[in-house]
């Protein structure tokens, strides 16, 4: 006999529940709605009376209230124990990335549920708001609505235009779908299928998660891990990280961010560190040592937590899962250490690069310097000075050819993200070509934009750049005479956005292709480039969280495809200003 289950969800979306359900195997699973209280500021307590009501007497296996953000002020003890709270920080992280949820409001867009929005003008109202308060409120806070649209309505775009409109705000659709909501509802049924005790579902997520972390290369990506497990077994008001690094601690991690702790915390911390325990039971939480077999990678606080007479429950699952992070953390430390000396070593190899090409221009231009010292000493031949001078002038030009590119091929990517049209920047992009680049006027452009893609969060200026760098390239490939085909696209799957550049050249043998993206490497002709446009190109897409993809073969032309994602990228705060740029990611040829 199946067991049965009982899904609460916010009634805003009760319609993306039914829908992921018709997909995932449902027998014995009820749906239940608790109303949307977004709108105000504490939650009717007479609604959870009913909620525990109307499950008190039914044969129900398991409960779990999904999606419940409005809930989190309620007192945890005020429902069954056996029910399973699903908190977000956001309801909007069930359906979409957190950093794209983060992002968007770090722009003041206001986000829209289909089922919030069917509902607009009554959810205003219970707001307080009129017509004139509603327009100055949103002038105030929001620059424009945004619909985060799971397609679960066909006339949510309608009513989006209505509230747009109603508040004389811009409005911007940005589909979602429901793979990530569907995704989250199905590791419910199936962890709640394989055991009658929840605790045991806890456990196997809770470990399941913290084995993902042994990948992750990066230390600051396995403590958001972290904290996001840890939050899962005690719902704490408070997660601190304290990094041991050479005997000291580093820099504080912590959730909520940003959040104080005093220097003589911080000793207290050390102190603890330097008994070697596993863990500390604090009053509201526990304290847990991050330790690869002896050596301490840093202290774990897990305080305020929801239910402290309940902790001892999970804190089995808990100290195995401290394990695993300190490993997860220690492993991704020795990582970025060989990362490091392979920079270093990469570094000679660009410096030998460096001096090589700068070299020859420079060679030219003293020989040159000497030879008009001379010459003008003995005749003052105009005509040669005039050649001279010339030739003088393109050596210089070449050697700073070579350090621009060099900067933006080494420097830190500092990228100033916006929402931005992809077909708009290609367009422009067209533009400043058809002036700086040689023999553009003798090209045959092609150009394929698909329509309503979705925004990009980049750089503007630093797309154009990489995507002049492959228009100049291509034209290059053609001699100056023939096709160069632009395509921009959407991977639904992959959720990237494509621009693809293609010409009908000579193409890249198949045995240079794996050396493209390696500084100074070039099939062009001495004095034709400097050998750094693609690695800047790979620079650019890689600090915007993408990928470079060639497609090419000797007499059959060449494609650069770049695939960008649809969020923003994520930030790696531990990385150093010396260190965040394009040498993270740096090619070579062995």
């Amino acid at each position: 006999m199946p067991r049965r289950i009982s899904l609460l969800v916010c009634e805003n979306f009760a319609a993306e529940l039914q829908a992921v359900l018709k997909d995932l195997p449902h027998e014995g699973v009820e749906v239940h709605c608790f109303p949307s209280d977004c709108t105000q500021s504490a939650f009717d307590l007479q609604c959870v009376d009913r909620l525990i009501a109307t499950h008190h007497d039914a044969a129900v296996d398991e409960v779990h209230v999904l999606g419940a953000c409005c809930l989190a002020g309620v007192q945890r003890s005020l429902f069954p124990e056996d029910w399973r709270m699903h908190y977000f920080d956001q309801c909007f992280y069930m359906f979409v990335n957190r950093t794209l949820v983060d992002f968007l409001i770090q722009q003041r867009a206001y986000l829209l549920s289909p089922g919030w929005l069917a509902n607009w003008q009554e959810n205003l109202q219970k707001l307080g708001f009129d017509q004139q308060t509603a327009r100055q409120f949103f002038a105030e806070t929001t620059q424009k609505l945004v619909l985060l649209d799971t397609e679960t309505d066909p006339n949510s775009p309608a009513y989006l235009q209505e509230m747009a409109h109603y508040l004389d705000l811009p409005c911007e659709i940005l589909p979602v779908g429901l793979d990530c909501f569907r995704r989250y509802v199905q590791n419910i049924l199936e962890k709640g299928s394989r055991s009658a005790d929840l605790r045991q579902a806890d456990y196997a997520m809770a470990l399941d998660l913290a084995a993902q972390m042994t990948g992750l290369i990066h230390e600051n990506e396995v403590i958001e891990k972290t904290f996001d497990i840890f939050s899962m077994l005690f719902a704490p008001q408070r997660l601190v990280f304290y990094p041991l690094l050479d005997f000291a601690f580093g820099a504080v991690h912590s959730r909520p961010p940003q959040m104080s702790v005093s220097p003589s915390q911080i000793e207290e911390r050390i102190r603890w560190a330097a008994e070697k325990r596993e863990f500390l039971e604090m009053e509201d939480g526990f304290l847990f040592r991050l330790h690869q077999q002896d050596e301490t990678i840093g202290v774990l606080e897990v305080a305020q937590i929801a239910l402290p007479q309940y902790r001892h429950r999970y804190l089995s699952a808990a100290l195995n899962v401290a394990r695993i992070c300190g490993v997860a953390v220690a492993n991704a430390r020795s990582l970025q250490r060989m990362i490091a000396m392979q920079k270093m070593a990469d570094l000679g190899t660009l410096a030998a690069g460096v001096a090589h090409e700068i070299n020859s221009p420079l060679q030219v231009i003293t020989g040159i310097t000497d030879t008009l010292f001379e010459r003008f000493i003995k005749s003052r031949d105009e005509q040669f000075l005039k050649q001279r001078l010339e030739l003088l002038s393109h050596s210089a030009w070449h050697i700073a050819e070579i350090i621009h590119s060099l900067l933006s091929y080494a420097s830190p990517q500092h990228l100033e993200l916006g929402l931005h049209d992809l077909n708009s920047i290609v367009s422009d992009a067209l533009l400043i070509a058809a002036n700086q680049v040689k023999d553009w006027a003798n090209i045959q452009v092609q150009t394929e934009f698909a329509p309503h893609l979705p925004p990009l969060p980049c750089d503007r200026s630093k797309i154009s750049q990489a995507l002049l760098h492959l228009l100049s390239n291509a034209c290059d490939a053609v001699s100056g005479r023939g096709v160069i085909a632009i395509r921009t696209g959407y991977d639904a799957k992959r959720r990237r956005l494509l621009l693809s550049v293609s010409d009908n050249g000579k193409g890249i043998p198949k045995e240079l292709q794996p050396r493209v993206f390696v500084p100074f490497f070039t099939t062009k002709g001495i004095g034709n480039g400097t050998g750094l446009g693609l690695s800047v190109v790979q620079g650019i897409v890689s600090a915007h969280g993408g990928e470079v993809e060639l497609v090419s073969a000797s007499g059959q032309g060449t494609t650069f495809t770049l695939y960008l994602p649809d969020t923003p990228p994520q930030p790696h705060p531990e990385t150093s200003a010396e260190d965040a740029g394009r040498f993270d990611d740096l090619p070579t040829e062995g």
